[in-house]
């Protein structure tokens, strides 16, 4: 079996982990609203990688799609490859990943390097190959990947994004 690559945002957890960040970033830390700005004006990677140091985030009390990660330990018990591969900053993935023990290997947005979209497709195909891998993931952005995937399996998304897929993909499973 191809290696089962997993998105975070929206996909395992039910809510973007920046967004939390930046949630809670302005009622605990309101000083730092103007220089998020400023952060972002170097790009959407160095603003992750910069609230993530001032912000943590606690991995237990975040909401989980449980059917999803009850399908991944099954995957996981059978013997297949499992790697969370995000848009969120290394720092948050690598937490949600200790607490989860699931992913073999992490994969997420770095200070330079947001990996959303294309970039991720880039960097799946370079790692795992063209149609090596199966991607697990719940949005537009992961049209890119789904293209290059071999199986799609499409988490809380419109029925929009679920007739895209199917136009893309060989095999479209839907959570």
């Amino acid at each position: 079996k191809f290696p089962l690559i997993v998105d975070l945002d929206g996909t395992i957890t039910k809510y973007d982990t920046t967004l939390i960040l930046i949630i809670k970033l302005l009622f605990t830390k309101t000083y730092l609203i103007v220089i998020l700005f400023f952060y972002l004006l170097k790009g959407r990677a160095f603003l992750k990688y910069k609230i993530s140091h001032f912000i943590q985030i606690d991995a237990k009390n975040l909401t989980y799609n449980k059917n999803l990660i009850k399908y991944l330990k099954k995957e996981k018990k059978n013997g297949r490859k499992i790697v969370l591969c995000t848009g969120s900053n290394l720092k948050i993935a690598n937490s949600i990943s200790k607490y989860l023990n699931l992913f073999s290997k992490v994969y997420a947005s770095n200070e330079s390097l947001n990996l959303k979209g294309e970039n991720k497709a880039i960097k799946l195909v370079k790692i795992f190959g063209f149609k090596k891998f199966d991607y697990v993931g719940n949005s537009f952005d992961d049209l890119a990947v789904w293209k290059n995937s071999n199986n799609a399996i499409v988490v809380n998304a419109s029925k929009n994004l679920i007739k895209k897929v199917k136009k893309i993909s060989n095999s479209v499973i839907i959570f």
